[in-house]
């Protein structure tokens, strides 16, 4: 399988390859993005677990009278979600840490037939293009509430630095948005990435430019 030369609008660390039309090309999940996130949610993860463990304990069951077990019971109801919250931080978090550590290769994965999305702990599955539904924004009513100040650019600027809106009977959300959730890169590297691939689906020729 022929691969395209590098370029330096490819995504970050050049991982992202893209070969001929008729090939296929990936762009990787931001790693380094997702272990930056398992920051973000295990550090307050911590924090939640050292409040519950010292609200914890202070609370005794055992003692007698009928207004301190009344408090008590009232405490640990209120901890309740707020232990709650902090397992579910820890839960996302670490989903994070498995994908910035995930041992196989993860990222996005287009061809003639399939756009499949590999994100390690965050699940995989493919799509296949013939459901596919790929317009850009200046394709779209403006009255779709998801369109925004990017369907106000020239056509040519959209398709050369945005994603085109990509819908699937399979997808309970657009795809492109959970592309952009994990591949690593801007928007506009990864659209240069897959454009090829994205030209193809759409009967497109694609350019000399989009797939160098």
């Amino acid at each position: 399988m022929a691969k395209a030369d590098s370029n330096p609008a490819d995504i970050t660390n050049h991982e992202a390859t893209a070969s001929s039309v008729t090939n296929s090309a990936f762009v990787p999940a931001a790693r380094g993005r997702a272990f930056a996130r398992s920051s973000v949610w295990l550090a307050p993860a911590l924090v939640h677990g050292l409040i519950s463990w010292h609200i914890l304990s202070d609370v005794r069951l055992g003692t007698t009278g009928g207004a301190s077990t009344i408090v008590t019971v009232a405490m640990i109801a209120l901890l309740i979600p707020f232990a709650l919250a902090g397992v579910a931080m820890i839960v996302l978090g670490l989903r994070w840490l498995l994908l910035a550590l995930w041992p196989g290769r993860v990222g996005v994965t287009a061809d003639a037939r399939s756009l499949h999305l590999a994100f390690g702990p965050f699940g995989s599955r493919t799509y296949d293009v013939d459901r596919l539904d790929t317009k850009y924004y200046f394709e779209l009513s403006i009255d779709i509430v998801e369109v925004g100040f990017e369907a106000l650019l020239p056509d040519e600027e959209q398709v050369a630095n945005f994603l085109p809106r990509l819908l699937h009977p399979d997808a309970k959300t657009p795809i492109n948005r959970t592309i952009m959730r994990f591949a690593g890169g801007t928007e506009a590297e990864v659209a240069c990435a897959l454009r090829p691939m994205i030209a193809h689906w759409r009967g497109e020729e694609a350019t000399v430019e989009a797939s160098a």
